[in-house]
C-alpha cells in the first residue's frame, strides 16, 4: 500500500510539473494575448515534446502578430502624414488663386498649414544680405514672434545658422531633424523647442527668380514627422507659393511700368 501511495503521489507531482503547470503558462499567455497583449509569450523551453512544440508554436505566432501589428502602425501613420500634407497642399492652392499681395500670400499660407495641415507652427523668413546674414521673419501663424526672435535664426556657418533653416537657405534643399529638444547640435533651442512642444521640423527653400529668396519651416510635435513622402508634398507647395512670389511681383512691376508708360503719355 506504500508503495502505491508513493507511486500515486510521485505521478501526481510530475504530471503538476510535466502537464499541469505548462498548461496553466499556456493558458495565461493566451488569455494575455486575446485581451491585445502582443507581447505575451509563454518562455517555455523549446523542448520536442507536444508541450514544447506547442509553445514554440505558440511564441511565434505572438511574433507574427506583433510584427504585423507594428507595420500596420508604421502604415497608418505615413498615411496619416501624407493625408495632412495633400490637406496643406490642397488648401495653400486655393489660397495661391485669390492671392492679391505678396505679404497676405505668406500669412495665409503659414495659416494653412497650421489649421489645415494640423502642424504646430510654420513661418516664412526672408534672407538677408547683411554682415550678420540674418534671416528676417515676415510670416508667421501659430507662433509669436518673441519665439523667432530668441531664436535668431541666420543663414551663416555659424550656430545659429546650424538649423534647418539656416541649412535650407544655405545650400537651397529642404532640411528636416528630429530630436529638437534633446539633440546636442541643438542646444540653442532646447528650451524654445521645449516650450512650444516641438520635437521636429522641417524647412523647403523658396526659389524666385533663380536665386534662394527665404524658406518656409515648419514644426510638428511628433518625433517621426516629416518622412520622404510628406517633404515631397510640402515641396510642391513651397515651388507654388515660390511661383505665387514671382507672378505677384512681375504683377507690381507691370503695373508700375504701366503706369509710367500713361504718364508719359499724357503728361
Amino acid at each position: 500500500l506504500l508503495i502505491v501511495v508513493i507511486v500515486i503521489a510521485v505521478a501526481w507531482k510530475g504530471s503538476n510539473v510535466f502537464v499541469l503547470r505548462p498548461l496553466g503558462v499556456l493558458a495565461h499567455a493566451s488569455e494575455r494575448l486575446g485581451k491585445g497583449d502582443l507581447n505575451a509569450r509563454t518562455e517555455l523551453p523549446q523542448t520536442h515534446d507536444e508541450f514544447g512544440r506547442l509553445a514554440q508554436t505558440f511564441d511565434r505566432m505572438a511574433v507574427s502578430l506583433q510584427r504585423r501589428r507594428d507595420e500596420a502602425e508604421i502604415h497608418d501613420r505615413e498615411l496619416r502624414q501624407i493625408n495632412r500634407a495633400l490637406r496643406t497642399l490642397s488648401a495653400g492652392n486655393r489660397t495661391l488663386v485669390r492671392a492679391t499681395d505678396e505679404a497676405s500670400l505668406l500669412h495665409k499660407m503659414c495659416t494653412v498649414a497650421v489649421e489645415y495641415g494640423g502642424y504646430r507652427m510654420a513661418w516664412v523668413g526672408y534672407a538677408e544680405n547683411d554682415t550678420e546674414k540674418s534671416v528676417r521673419p515676415v510670416a508667421q501663424a501659430g507662433v509669436d514672434t518673441a519665439f523667432l526672435e530668441a531664436l535668431r535664426i541666420t543663414w551663416d556657418e555659424s550656430e545659429h545658422g546650424s538649423d534647418p533653416t539656416g541649412k535650407a537657405i544655405r545650400t537651397g534643399k529642404p532640411c528636416v531633424s528630429y530630436g529638437l529638444q534633446s539633440e546636442p547640435q541643438y542646444q540653442a533651442w532646447h528650451s524654445a523647442a521645449q516650450e512650444h512642444e516641438i520635437n521636429s521640423v522641417v524647412s523647403l527653400p523658396l526659389h524666385v527668380d533663380q536665386k534662394v529668396l527665404g524658406a518656409l519651416t515648419i514644426y510638428s510635435e511628433d518625433v517621426d514627422a516629416f518622412d520622404s513622402a510628406e517633404i515631397e508634398l510640402l515641396s510642391d507647395m513651397v515651388e507654388d507659393l515660390a511661383y505665387g512670389i514671382s507672378a505677384l511681383r512681375t504683377r507690381i512691376k507691370h503695373d508700375t511700368a504701366q503706369a509710367t508708360i500713361e504718364r508719359m503719355a499724357y503728361y
